[in-house]
């Protein structure tokens, strides 16, 4: 007999309030609905509102774990549609940021479902290393939010001092490290493998994103397919697997945060001089323009569409975050699965409802 299991919307197994049913029969999950809307707070209709020096501020409180990311497409999209362009060394020290958070954001995403997996060791050691990835971050003036972007460059240079190299260069190390014994861990290969599997032409079907397209074999990385900032100089390895199970997503980040933190350790040993900050004329924007920007966050591919009005005031700014992509995933992972792997599942596709109802 069915009966139905309600997950949420505050829970142990969830970083933010949203409501998993799952309709279980003895137990195998048959169906899962989601409710949502816990997390909403009309930011897309409050920053058109603000003069576009405001933006970015607000635009980086939407979410502490792509922060970065956001406030990079943001700045991309506005700067596109003023006309303005930003030196090399802001570009590179953007990429710097932006993977440092992705780095952060996959360790601790595999944390997470490692504690939910019971794997608790290995679970503290990969949180105590997104740690210090934050600590670096935390040279551009805050470990979680982003503070020094601005449109047209950055607020302050972050301090690249022989002390942030060398604790940048031990970091890497110690991931990589980690990553190998992550991947050679038999118990978690047993409780992995074959559980919450996506198919990759349902992965394509779908429009899936970011990691959990990329384990299901899909070579989809936007600072690959369309290369921006400093991704038109340094090259980001695509990291793919083919299983499209929950082990294959673990593998994928745990790889992709090693090669964060190789293209940060390449971008500041070739960090090209500039200026740091290009001036915002006034108006900025030509009169009803449009234009858009994509950027890779740690979840997948972010839109950012922008348009001005007949005044050149900025009439709308919408943002479509990897987590809507990537809901479908829920329908094609969940059904026929263990309901005891039903956290760990959801954990290991690593949904952000503070971007997707922002």
């Amino acid at each position: 007999m069915a009966y139905l299991l309600p997950v949420g919307p505050w829970h142990p197994a969830l970083d933010e309030p949203v409501v998993y049913k799952l309709e279980v029969a003895g137990n195998k999950i048959e169906n899962v609905e989601l409710d949502l809307g816990f997390n909403h707070r009309g930011v897309e209709k409050v920053l058109p509102e603000l003069l576009p020096h405001q933006i970015l501020a607000p635009t980086a409180q939407i979410c502490g774990k792509c922060s970065y990311a956001n406030t990079l497409a943001v700045a991309m999209v506005l700067e596109k549609l003023a006309g303005l362009e930003v030196s090399s060394r802001v570009e590179y020290f953007r990429v710097i940021a932006a993977e440092l958070e992705r780095a952060a954001s996959h360790l601790g995403s595999i944390a997470r479902t490692l504690r939910l997996l019971g794997i608790r060791l290995t679970a503290a050691r990969l949180e105590e290393e997104a740690e210090g990835v934050r600590q670096l971050l935390a040279a551009t003036g805050n470990r979680v939010y982003d503070t020094f972007s601005v449109l047209g460059g950055l607020m302050r240079a972050p301090q690249v001092s022989s002390e942030f190299l060398n604790a940048a260069d031990k970091l890497r190390k110690n991931i990589y490290e980690s990553v190998n014994q992550l991947l050679d861990n038999r118990q978690l290969e047993h409780r992995t493998v074959g559980v919450g599997v996506i198919d990759p032409a349902a992965a394509l079907e779908w429009g899936l994103t970011g990691p959990v397209a990329r384990a299901s074999e899909l070579a989809l990385d936007t600072r690959r397919t369309d290369p921006y900032a400093a991704y038109l100089e340094i090259e980001a390895r695509l990291v793919t697997q083919r299983r499209g199970d929950l082990f294959a997503r673990l593998t994928v980040r745990g790889l992709e945060a090693l090669e964060s933190l190789n293209i940060v350790n390449t971008a500041l040993r070739n960090l090209p001089d500039g200026d740091l900050r290009t001036p915002l004329d006034m108006p900025p924007f030509p009169a009803q323009q449009e234009t858009t920007s994509l950027v890779e966050t740690p979840r997948g591919q972010l839109l950012c569409y922008a348009a001005s009005d007949e005044d050149g005031k900025l009439a709308r700014l919408k943002l479509r975050p990897p987590t809507v992509a990537n809901l479908p995933a829920i329908a094609l992972t969940l059904p026929g699965q263990e309901a005891d792997d039903a956290a760990a599942i959801i954990a290991s596709l690593d949904f952000c409802f503070a971007c997707a109802e922002r």
